[in-house]
């Protein structure tokens, strides 16, 4: 079960934890309201991974929604959305993540401008390699990527603690919106649910289980649990670290309470973990 749960984990978290933290505060106004709009995102997506959970359970395929889809509304709906998946959902989302990867790993060694191109198409033809090695290897691969991301995020929110205990910066309004403004309030949910993305692609493992019932049910719903409290332990460190209005002008928050909390060390920890965590989202969505 936990290698499922490590896939769903790994869809999940990418480099938007890394990047949304900012606008989300810019759009609210007290960090009550943003821990608030992480808290609602993971309920959210727990209820849905849920739902996801007891179609899995009851049509075990390794087609994930594509199965759902095809039964529900025929085999064109299927199609159509397997062929938006592999042409355009997944390939896009591989290719974003290799050129992120690319980006961090280019600046941390310095490399010049071919660099973060080249190093996005080794990255995804070493996990491509690797998942043609079979299943079991893709996974154990996404296992151990996936420790070292929990590593990196557990980490963040120790810089959190550290700098809590020097003394919190005050807190003051991120943006000119607030919970009252709707369309700051849905600017920010906007970022917390594509942040909370790609968990319902752990379904295409329920065949894979030897308890497909329970086994994926499981899954999606530990794999959402410690989402949630992952993100709500990162922003609340960036929120400790930096004030809220010191997340909502940063480019790069965890970047930032590291070099805070940490030094250039810190700072250049957290940039190798932002290019593990997109490697883990890019053989994530190989498995699936």
């Amino acid at each position: 079960m936990w290698q499922a749960v490590s896939v769903c984990v790994g869809m999940v978290i990418g480099a938007g934890i890394f990047r949304s933290p900012s606008v989300v505060a810019a759009n609210l106004g007290t960090e009550a309201q943003v821990l608030l709009a992480w808290a609602f995102g993971g309920a959210m997506s727990l209820a849905g991974a849920l739902c996801f959970a007891e179609m899995a359970a009851a049509f075990p395929d390794p087609g994930g929604d594509y199965h759902f889809l095809r039964r529900a509304y025929g085999p064109r709906a299927g199609f159509l959305f397997a062929w938006s998946r592999f042409a355009v959902i997944h390939t896009g989302s591989m290719a974003m993540l290799g050129f992120v990867l690319g980006d961090y790993a280019g600046g941390l060694l310095g490399l010049g401008a071919w660099g973060s191109p080249s190093i996005a198409v080794i990255a995804i033809a070493a996990l491509a390699a690797i998942n043609l090695a079979g299943l079991r290897m893709g996974i154990g691969t996404q296992v151990a990527l996936m420790t070292l991301v929990f590593a990196g995020l557990l980490a963040v929110g120790f810089g959190g603690v550290v700098i809590a205990l020097e003394g919190v910066p005050p807190a003051s309004p991120g943006g000119s919106g607030s919970a009252t403004d709707a369309a700051h309030l849905g600017t920010a949910l906007v970022f917390v649910f594509l942040a909370y993305g790609g968990w319902s692609d752990a379904a295409t493992l329920s065949a894979e289980m030897r308890d497909e019932r329970r086994g994926i049910s499981r899954a999606l719903v530990a794999g959402m649990a410690i989402v949630t409290a992952l993100y709500l332990l990162a922003n609340w460190a960036y929120l400790r670290g930096l004030g809220l209005a010191g997340v909502a002008a940063s480019q790069a928050p965890a970047a930032d309470l590291m070099l805070r909390a940490f030094g250039p060390a810190g700072q250049a920890a957290i940039v190798a973990v932002v290019a593990v965590t997109a490697i883990t989202s890019m053989n994530a969505i190989l498995i699936a």
